[in-house]
C-alpha cells in the first residue's frame, strides 16, 4: 500500500492510495477460504470441495467484497501513517486499475481540528443560585391553591374582573371579513391569564353578563400566522356567563386529599426541599452552559463542516418536530424555520465547538471513563427502565461514554470556579436515605 496527502484545505484532506495487486489476491485467497467451508458443490460434501473447483465457481463473485476490504483496510493504514483523525465517511474516487485486482483511487475525508484549549485560567462564576425564600414557597402554594381552584356563578350583580372566568361566543374579522381561526361559540376565558392576544382579555374587564363588546385589537408582529402578524382586527364578543373564582382553603384535609401528606407543615416541608433540589439543578445547568460558553469565546478553530451539518439537520427536524407537536400547520413551519435559521446554524456551530473543547479537556487531563463506569450506568439505567417498566434498551456505549466524559470535564470546570458546589452535593447525597 502507497499513500500519498496530495491535497490540504484546512480540515478537508486528500489522499491518493494505491492497493497493490498481491494485496487484493491475498483478501481475494482469504475469502475463498472461508467460502470452502460453508459452501456446498454437487459431489461433494459442504465444506469438502477442493479448492481448485470453488474458486473456479465463486472467484469472480468474491472479489467486490475482497476489493472493499481491501479499501477500507488500506484507508485505516494510511491514516495512522499520516497521522489523520477523520471525523467523517471518506468521499472516495476510483482511478486506474493496476494489474489484475490492484487498484488506485483518492479519498476525501475532514479531520479533527487541532488546538490547545485556551481560557481555562480566565474562567469566573457568573452565576448564582437562587435562594429559596419565604416568598418563594408561598409563591409556589399559591400556584397549587389555584390549580385546585373552582369556579361558581356571580351571586350578586357585579361586573366582570381579573381572575373571573367567562363563558365567550366572539368573531374576529379583517377588513370586515371573518378570518379563519378566528371564531368560537361558548369558548372558556379566565381574565388575566395572557390566553389571547394582547388587550384581548384586558377589553373584558367590566364586562356585564350578556353583554356585547367590540375588540379593535392587533395581532403581534410575531404572530405565527404571516395573513395576520401585525394586523389590525376587530372581535365581536358576547359575554354569556361570569363565574368567580373559589379558592379551596389550605388545610389539613386538602393536602392529605391532593398531595397524600397528613399536615400543612409536613407539605411545607416537602414542598421546600424540592424547591431547593430544582434550584440547585437550575444553578449546575446554568453554570455548566456558561463556563462552556466562556470557553467558547476564547477558542476560535475551523469546525468540519460534515459534523456542523449533521447538527443543524439534527435541529431542524427536533424544531419541525416540536412545532407539529403545537399543531402548527407545514406551511407555517417552513416560515418558522426561515426566521430562526440563523439561531439554529450559530446554534450548532456552538454544539459542535463545544463537543471538541469538552474532548480535548478529558484528553488533556485524563477525565474519560473507564468501562467499570460505563458498565455500572449502564445496570443503572437498564433497573430504572425497568422499575418504570420502559421496554426499551438502554444508550449504547459510545453515547454512555461521551455523557460521562462530559460529566466529568464539566465537574473538572466547576471545581475551577466553585471549589466547594461539588462537595456540598456529594455530601448531600451522602446524607439522604
Amino acid at each position: 500500500m502507497n499513500a500519498q496527502l496530495i491535497k490540504e484545505e484546512g480540515l478537508k484532506k486528500t489522499l491518493k492510495i494505491l492497493v497493490s495487486d498481491e494485496v487484493v489476491s491475498l483478501e481475494v485467497e482469504k475469502e475463498l477460504v472461508e467460502l470452502q467451508k460453508v459452501v456446498t458443490i454437487q459431489g461433494f460434501r459442504k465444506g469438502k470441495a477442493p479448492m481448485a473447483i470453488v474458486k473456479s465457481q465463486y472467484n469472480s463473485k468474491v472479489i467486490p467484497e475482497a476489493i472493499d476490504k481491501a479499501l477500507n483496510k488500506s484507508l485505516q493504514e494510511a491514516m495512522i501513517e499520516h497521522k489523520l483523525h477523520p471525523v467523517s465517511d471518506p468521499k472516495v474516487e476510483f482511478g486506474d486499475k493496476k494489474g489484475t485486482y490492484g487498484f488506485e483511487y483518492q479519498a476525501e475525508v475532514e479531520v479533527r481540528p487541532e488546538f490547545e484549549v485556551k481560557g481555562l485560567d480566565k474562567l469566573t462564576k457568573k452565576i448564582s443560585k437562587e435562594p429559596v425564600t419565604e416568598d418563594t414557597l408561598q409563591s409556589v402554594i399559591d400556584k397549587h391553591l389555584e390549580s385546585f381552584i373552582d369556579y361558581k356563578p356571580l351571586l350578586i350583580d357585579r361586573k366582570a374582573q381579573d381572575k373571573d372566568r367567562l363563558t365567550l361566543d366572539y368573531v374576529g374579522k379583517k377588513e370586515g371579513i371573518p378570518f379563519e381561526g378566528g371564531t368560537a361559540n361558548g369558548a372558556l376565558l379566565v381574565l388575566g391569564s395572557n390566553s389571547y392576544i394582547p388587550g384581548f382579555e384586558e377589553g373584558l374587564i367590566g364586562a356585564s353578563f350578556g353583554e356585547k363588546r367590540d375588540l379593535n385589537l392587533e395581532f403581534p408582529k410575531e404572530y405565527h400566522v404571516d395573513s395576520l402578524a401585525g394586523q389590525p382586527v376587530t372581535f365581536e364578543v358576547s359575554i354569556s356567563k361570569i363565574e368567580a373564582p373559589e379558592l379551596p382553603e389550605l388545610n389539613d384535609e386538602w393536602v392529605k386529599k391532593s398531595f397524600q401528606v397528613e399536615t400543612v407543615d409536613k407539605y411545607k416541608e416537602l414542598l421546600n426541599q424540592k424547591l431547593e433540589q430544582e434550584s440547585d439543578d437550575k444553578y449546575l445547568k446554568e453554570l455548566n452552559t456558561d463556563l462552556l460558553s466562556q470557553l467558547c469565546d476564547h477558542n476560535f478553530f475551523e469546525l468540519p463542516v460534515t459534523l456542523v451539518e449533521k447538527e443543524k439537520a439534527a435541529q431542524m427536524q427536533q424544531t419541525i418536530g416540536d412545532l407539529a407537536r403545537m399543531g402548527m400547520p407545514a406551511e407555517e413551519q417552513t416560515n418558522y424555520l426561515e426566521k430562526w435559521k440563523t439561531e439554529i446554524d450559530k446554534n450548532s456551530e456552538k454544539v459542535i465547538r463545544q463537543f471538541f473543547i469538552v474532548d480535548e479537556i478529558a484528553k488533556k487531563e485524563e477525565l474519560f471513563p473507564t468501562d467499570e463506569e460505563i458498565s455500572y450506568l449502564k445496570s443503572q439505567i437498564t433497573q430504572l427502565y425497568a422499575m418504570q417498566n420502559q421496554k426499551q434498551d438502554p444508550p449504547s456505549d459510545s453515547s454512555l461514554f461521551l455523557n460521562l466524559t462530559e460529566k466529568k470535564v464539566l465537574e473538572f470546570l466547576r471545581k475551577k470556579v466553585d471549589p466547594d458546589l461539588d462537595k456540598d452535593q456529594s455530601s448531600s447525597e451522602t446524607s439522604q436515605p
